[in-house]
């Protein structure tokens, strides 16, 4: 309505001529809350090929994101599945370990990126080290099946024997290598990138095996 529109105009300070991209989505997040997101890179990227923005070609900005909601709702809707947004070892954020118990939706993780100039280089976790805790998190929110419970049984074990904290990152060096050279695709700065089907070119993988092939792996 009329007030609402309002609202969100002098919230943001916009004046006349101005263009504002709003997007409704429910308090609870989802994997699809990138709609904004999406429309800022395309944005600036228009902007630019119209010379009404410049970004330094030399200008390298480094940001650290964090306070990741630690579980995502499988779909958007505010009865679905909760998944794990990063991966089911992540730890809850200390201060939010009461909400795992109560409002998992609202526990932010451990876990983090790396982005440099819009891109993300590489992404890593603190991990459960608690064996409740991991317990808790595969029955009462995965709730993953019996079977793949069993899966992960070993590793649970291996916590209750004093596992300490432990976490890490994962770089992409590729990544890295393509925002230095200003490529426009990681396929230019892999030495054997695949095709858009997953096909590898060089290797001309995956292809058919031979009959000896199979027969040298035992296979029919």
């Amino acid at each position: 309505n009329q007030k609402q529109l309002d609202e969100i105009l002098s919230s943001v300070s916009a004046n006349p001529g101005d263009l504002m991209f709003v997007s409704e989505r429910s308090v609870y997040v989802t994997p699809a809350n990138t709609t904004l997101g999406r429309i800022r890179t395309l944005a600036a990227k228009l902007l630019q090929e119209k010379g009404q923005l410049v970004i330094p070609a030399n200008k390298y900005c480094f940001l650290w994101i964090e306070d990741f909601p630690l579980f995502t709702r499988e779909v958007d809707d505010a009865n679905g599945r909760l998944s794990a947004t990063h991966h089911p070892f992540t730890a809850p954020v200390e201060t939010d370990l009461p909400l795992l118990y109560s409002s998992p939706e609202k526990v932010h993780g451990q876990h983090y990126d790396m982005v440099l100039n819009g891109v993300e280089l590489g992404g890593g976790s603190i991990r459960v080290h608690d064996p409740a805790v991991q317990t808790y998190i595969f029955e009462n929110i995965l709730k993953l099946t019996p079977d793949v419970k069993a899966s992960f049984d070993h590793l649970v074990t291996a916590l209750g024997h004093g596992c300490p904290p432990h976490g890490g990152i994962a770089l992409g060096l590729d990544r890295l290598v393509a925002i230095l050279t200003d490529s426009p695709s990681l396929r230019d700065v892999i030495a054997f990138p695949k095709s858009a089907n997953g096909r590898d070119l060089f290797m001309h993988s995956p292809s058919i095996a031979t009959a000896a092939q199979l027969s040298e792996y035992g296979l029919k």
